[in-house]
């Protein structure tokens, strides 16, 4: 089928049962001569695709610290482990998407696809010759993404001091490789994938991230890599947009035709906006201009530019994701409705029910398009900057508060916007918000929701630290009569009922918990190393008496922070340094 991933270069996988084995990480051409190697046959069993940093120069892992974390991982997951939960924010905010049954995995046997020994390493031509083997492996990426079953994300926190670096979940989602690794998998048919934090920690994540952390603006080692692999993503666009119109799933179709754009920044490739042939020109339109809204509204399937589609989107939200200001122009000249609302939520843009075209300009930091909606008089709220907030978008964030905004907003579950930006990571727009507000938002809840969520990088925590965040505040629990005090009662009884969850552990012990308590409950080793360093009370208590240790056992917590509870905080002190250091190439 035309929609299905081309492979250029065979998927070559080692069975599971040699990978548990393994005491080294060897290249491809080593263990192919000695037979490890497998090309992976889907009739024989699943594939295992491992994305992963290098840890070193010119090996991935040549201490064998973090592979060995992943078999570990793998042999609890193979043997007492019922199943993988949901991180917190898929749960709170996803509720369709599931836990992964570890049953899956046990269902057939697994063939791991780890790069290093799954691609050609030792040939003297690099992979921007199109006509090395391992050239064409990279082009076969989407296929080996597609072809595997599961898709494991491996980054426990690790300290690299020879490389001054830490590596963790965040460092790897700044890698342009992981990226494109992690982009593929968000087109393939199951887009969801697993965060192993440690051995015995282990999350699934069931939301898109590829339009708020774009491939293209990704680090990466080598500047030629970005050049070859645009094209690369291109063509699986274009396939899952072929696959969408064969499946008539005409909502996915727009949203990924229309947010091509932001999917490729950094790559110097220009979206393919009419893949559909057969547009007649009416009406004696000749010029580019004329032809804009009925070209547009043909490729989307649309009659008019008021109609509203089954995913509750008008056009004019479509042309917002685009980010294109004369075609918003061309759709407001014909009477587009400006003050139309989404009415269904569209997890794969971060998007919720009742946004305007504004916020889902703002929230791709389309700010051209933004300000544009602005100037013609496009009503300004809260979804707006929490939107704009939400995904980082600083330039956003100053445009509304400046269109009349107040930056101590509230809006989803009434909570502030600020601990919405806290909550993803959105150091930018945090940053922003508190400028705009005179430095005088509430910080006292930021680092419970930076930590608990996605944002508890290093950066971001010693940020709200030294704007005087409190660095033992205890978590403020939600009115019970609240929209959110709902919330977390309900996932309170989840808890007490036996259904425990990340995010039910984290609303049962609410009251009275730390950050640092929080950090651990969380597995975010990174924040937990810069509360430490920072003097964090390692004896803190929730209302339930349990403190942070208590949360720590059984996890499998990095050596760093199991030494700072018995006295030495020099690990945590290094860490929290290494990880605040300035992103460079490596």
């Amino acid at each position: 089928m035309a929609d299905v991933a081309p492979m250029l270069f065979p998927m070559y996988t080692v069975p599971l049962q040699a990978v548990l084995k393994m005491t080294e990480i060897r290249p491809h051409e080593h263990l192919k001569a000695d037979g490890v190697l497998v090309e992976f046959d889907k009739s024989k069993g699943q594939g295992f695709f491992v994305s992963h940093q290098w840890i070193g120069g010119s090996h991935p892992d040549p201490e064998f610290r973090q592979f060995k974390v992943l078999q570990d991982a793998l042999r609890g997951v193979l043997s007492d482990m019922k199943s993988i939960p949901k991180d917190p924010d898929s749960e709170a905010n996803f509720p369709s998407a599931k836990s992964l049954s570890t049953s899956r995995l046990r269902a057939s046997p697994l063939f791991v696809w780890y790069d290093y020994f799954s691609c050609p390493q030792l040939e003297n031509k690099h992979f921007s010759n199109q006509t090395s083997n391992l050239a064409k492996a990279v082009d076969s990426i989407p296929a080996y993404v597609e072809r595997c079953a599961f898709f494991f994300v491996l980054c426990p926190v690790l300290d690299s001091p020879e490389l001054s670096k830490v590596f963790s979940p965040f460092s790897w989602a700044e890698r342009g490789w992981c990226r494109v690794e992690r982009f593929c998998r968000e087109l393939s048919p199951d887009g969801t994938y697993v965060f192993i934090k440690t051995s015995k920690v282990m999350e699934v994540a069931a939301y898109t991230t590829s339009l708020r952390e774009a491939p293209g603006e990704g680090i990466f080692t080598v500047d030629a890599d970005r050049l070859r692999l645009g094209p690369v993503l291109m063509g699986a666009i274009q396939r899952k947009m072929l696959h969408f119109l064969k499946t008539r799933d005409f909502i996915g179709y727009r949203l990924l035709l229309n947010s091509q754009a932001a999917l490729l920044r950094g790559f110097a490739m220009d979206p393919k906006y009419e893949p559909i042939p057969g547009f007649e020109k009416t009406g004696g339109a000749e010029d580019d201009e004329s032809l804009a809204v009925p070209t547009f509204l043909y490729q989307n399937g649309f009659t008019s530019v008021q109609e509203v589609d089954a995913g509750g989107w008008a056009p004019l939200h479509y042309a917002a994701l685009r980010g294109d200001v004369e075609l918003l122009r061309s759709l407001l000249a014909q009477r587009a409705d400006l003050r139309a609302k989404t009415r269904k939520d569209s997890p794969t843009v971060a998007g919720v029910r009742g946004i305007s075209a504004l916020a889902v300009a703002l929230s791709l930091k389309n700010n051209g398009a933004a300000r544009f909606l602005i100037s013609a008089k496009s009503e300004v709220g809260k979804y707006d900057l929490g939107m704009a907030s939400a995904m980082d978008n600083a330039e956003g964030v100053r445009m509304v508060c400046e269109a009349g905004c107040s930056p101590d907003t509230r809006w989803i579950f009434d909570v502030p916007v600020f601990l919405t930006a806290c909550q993803w990571g959105a150091l930018g727009a945090m940053e922003e918000l508190f400028k705009q507000s005179g430095n005088t938002l509430d910080l006292s809840q930021g680092l419970h929701f930076a930590i608990s969520m996605k944002g508890g990088r290093a950066e971001l925590v010693q940020w709200l630290l030294d704007a005087k965040a409190g660095v033992d505040v205890p978590y403020q629990v939600p009115p019970a009569m609240s929209v959110f005090g709902i919330f977390f009662a309900i996932f309170s009884l989840q808890h007490r009922l036996g259904n425990i969850t990340p995010t039910s552990n984290l609303c049962y012990h609410s009251e009275g918990r730390s950050p640092l308590i929080t950090a651990f409950m969380a597995g975010s080793y990174e924040a937990a190393a810069v509360l430490i360093s920072e003097g964090a009370r390692l004896d803190a208590i929730t209302a339930r008496g349990l403190t942070a240790l208590d949360f720590v056992q059984g996890q499998s917590s990095p050596d760093f922070l199991i030494d700072a509870f018995n006295g030495d905080d020099s690990g945590c002190r290094r860490v929290s340094s290494l990880a605040q250091t300035v992103s460079v190439k490596y």
